[in-house]
């Protein structure tokens, strides 16, 4: 009942300016009472029910495979959630103020609660699956809200890094989910454990958390979204980018069995945290500043989580979301300008503090000395070097010797707060603590290093010259990554005559249609054959990676399509060559639904004529058929929800069962089909120069046709037993 009253007031309050958009303060009104409402509705429920609750309901249930979505509500989904809607409507509030001259504030509040909705529903998730549905309408949401103000090219690019490096990550996930349903039958976090590849699903999901939690070197998405709204900044730094915390806390019973992959999360928190002290240390600008704090903070919450102490990264996640939301709603006044004043500490200095901060520290674990013992010995290093930092910080100030000694009272005080606050909270979560994950010696090798760096920060003295150590992931990344791509883009749609181009692409796609109806017709028996089934796998997975890296350096929308048309029949051939009957009908199933996406991109981009449209940037109003060519796009990527995410799924669990490196190809067509339609995205809609080509109207007929076809494939996508019990 809880459960449903939340996600339904938060699903109306996005939905009902779409019918009421004229009522916009009533909106905004009633959506703060609402959010307040919930939040002393959790908390009263939170007291009077103890047991943890569960609800599922099928997803997906076709042909022996049956993918059920689950819910919980136990203890940390209550905490979380109390968390979400305590930030969201602080964040919301000053939203509605922050944007009160912008004439589409209403979409951006609705559109913001999407994103509350969707965070909601990962930190409800009791499975896989749940968490995967929530992991993609965060990222597709998300994407959304940072591409607010469209015509600004910055927001653009930003919005689209954001989404593609998710992408990895999404299919990381993806991959875990079908090797779980695969191996043990189940989407279960707690049955996890049972499965033979249980290490190997538990890497993929902590890479689909490097990419969401900006860690090292996927953090380059994260110093990029500072051009969206100030609100969209304070919400994914403080709720958003947590989502990878939840996530491993969820599947800590088995990740915490491998001794392995527990100190990989140990190398990767540690790299990313030193990694971003630095970087910050060099930034001019006050929001990047932040945002490699908040990839440092996201380092030292896997840190936490690989010494097993999940309890404490929860409450690290929750402190720093009020933290750092404070910090971007008051970015302007909370940070003097590049700080010109401030002189490295002499060692007497650093000395003193050391002297003051361990009574300080002794004092607390003395007075709560039944209380941490179970605490691994580098996180309270780490809580002891912060410490000092706090201490050093005032001794630098040269105060009286009066306010010195308050100064350091009410520091003592807050630090016993704290560690109150802490031992309280993880009595709340006793059963996700773990001991002894790391061993003590390396704990301690660790923290000695980690002390040695610090004093070279005090004084200033970095071990490496900020000069030769500039953050260049994102240019190693370009340069041995995406331009070898884009290359091969360039040769095949620049660098040959328009005649050639047409000759070679014909020959292509005559070859892969005869191929697409000889392995329609004879699907038994190439199947059959495995080296021959093989062979016309590899060749599909080619032409279609080829055809996508065209595609994402196409001159035109139109040769856009044609690209896209050659990778669809290339993606649907790889159903075809498997023994399962049940993947003929998936094959069929795709081109149906896909064509029909393909035909209404043909019909946006039918004409040209271009249209000066300056209320669509004073507003930021996307035209009708902008809206729908946006659409047609997105479908091509596979949400769950859509019909293109069931034709990735069965073939994904196809290819894991015949070769690995089929798999790595897919992943890869899979990211650059995200690639292609992001950068279509930035071309063709949101560019104010080429998109004003497509503002003219569109006629009712064309109208009932694009919404029979985003309703088509999101009904086939939803209920595919609809259509594939009669093919």
């Amino acid at each position: 009942m809880i459960i449903s009253l939340c996600l339904s007031a938060l699903l109306s309050t996005s939905i009902a300016p779409v019918f009421f958009h004229k009522k916009e303060r009533a909106l905004v009104t009633i959506n703060q009472v609402v959010m307040l409402s919930l939040i002393a509705i959790v908390i009263t429920y939170s007291f009077y029910q103890n047991q943890a609750l569960f609800y599922s309901w099928n997803f997906l249930d076709f042909n022996h495979v049956r993918l059920i979505m689950m819910i919980q509500f136990d203890m940390l989904t209550k905490i979380m959630m109390v968390f979400i809607f305590v930030i969201g409507f602080f964040i919301y509030h000053y939203a509605t103020t922050y944007l009160e001259s912008d004439k589409t504030r209403i979409r951006f509040l609705s559109q913001f609660n999407l994103v509350l909705l969707s965070v909601l529903l990962l930190v409800m998730a009791a499975n896989l699956l749940t968490a995967f549905v929530a992991w993609q309408l965060i990222g597709i949401n998300l994407y959304l809200l940072l591409n607010h103000y469209h015509n600004d090219p910055a927001a653009n690019r930003a919005a689209k890094k954001k989404f593609v490096i998710n992408r990895i990550g999404d299919c990381c996930f993806l991959l875990a989910i079908v090797l779980a349903y695969h191996t043990s039958g189940t989407t279960l976090f707690s049955a996890l454990k049972t499965s033979p590849d249980a290490e190997l699903i538990c890497g993929l999901l902590f890479i689909s958390v490097m990419t969401k939690c900006a860690q090292f070197p996927f953090h380059i998405w994260l110093m990029d979204t500072m051009e969206t709204p100030t609100p969209v900044s304070a919400l994914m730094h403080a709720g958003v980018i947590n989502a990878g915390g939840i996530l491993l806390t969820r599947v800590s019973d088995s990740l915490t069995s491998f001794h392995r992959l527990t100190y990989l999360i140990l190398c990767v928190g540690i790299v990313s945290a030193i990694f971003s002290i630095h970087w910050m240390n060099q930034q001019p600008d006050t929001k990047k500043k932040l945002a490699y704090s908040t990839m440092g903070q996201m380092g030292y919450m896997l840190i936490q989580c690989s010494l097993g102490a999940f309890p404490a990264a929860i409450f690290h996640l929750i402190s720093h979301g009020f933290y750092k939301a404070s910090l971007f709603l008051n970015a302007g006044e909370t940070f003097a300008d590049k700080q010109k004043n401030h002189y490295p500490s002499s060692y007497s200095s650093i000395l003193q503090s050391l002297c003051i901060a361990t009574v300080i520290f002794l004092a607390g674990l003395v007075l709560f000395k039944n209380e941490g013992l179970h605490i691994p010995l580098l996180m309270y290093g780490l809580s002891f070097l912060t410490l000092v930092t706090l201490t050093l910080k005032l001794n630098d100030l040269r105060l009286s010797l009066l306010n010195s000694v308050i100064i350091h009272l009410v520091i003592s005080a807050l630090f016993f707060i704290y560690l109150y606050c802490f031992f309280l909270f993880s009595r709340l979560l006793p059963q996700y603590e773990y001991a002894e994950i790391i061993s003590a010696p390396v704990q301690i090798v660790l923290l000695a290093f980690l002390f040695c760096l610090q004093i070279a920060l005090w004084t200033k003295r970095e071990p490496i010259p900020s000069t030769t150590f500039k953050d260049k992931t994102e240019f190693y990344l370009r340069h041995f990554l995406l331009n070898p791509l884009r290359a091969v883009g360039d040769t095949i749609n620049l660098h040959q005559d328009h005649k050639t181009r047409l000759f070679i692409y014909i020959g292509i796609m005559f070859a892969v249609v005869n191929g697409f109806v000889f392995g329609l017709l004879n699907n038994r028996m190439i199947s059959n054959h495995a080296g021959v089934s093989h062979w016309c796998i590899l060749v599909s997975l080619s032409i279609g990676i080829i055809a996508l890296i065209a595609a994402n350096r196409s001159l035109s929308i139109k040769s856009l399509i044609a690209y896209l048309i050659l990778f669809e029949l290339a993606f649907t051939n790889l159903a075809w060559f498997d023994s399962n009957s049940l993947l003929l009908k998936i094959g069929v199933f795709h081109i149906l639904n896909i064509s029909t996406v393909l035909l209404m991109l043909y019909l946006l981009a039918g004409k040209n004529i271009s249209k000066d449209n300056n209320a669509r940037h004073e507003t930021h109003w996307l035209p009708a058929r902008v809206f729908y060519l946006t659409v047609s796009l997105l479908l091509l990527i596979g949400i769950p929800g859509t019909a293109s995410f069931i034709s990735e799924f069965y073939l994904l669990g196809s290819l894991v069962d015949s070769n690995q490196f089929f798999v790595l190809l897919y992943m890869c067509l899979i990211i650059l089909v995200a690639i292609v339609v992001m950068h279509s995205l930035q071309l063709y809609v949101f560019n104010k120069d080429i998109g004003e080509s497509f503002s003219h109207p569109i006629s009712k007929k064309h109208h009932g046709i694009f919404f029979f076809v985003i309703l088509l494939n999101i009904t086939c996508g939803l209920f595919p037993k609809l259509l594939l019990n009669h093919l």
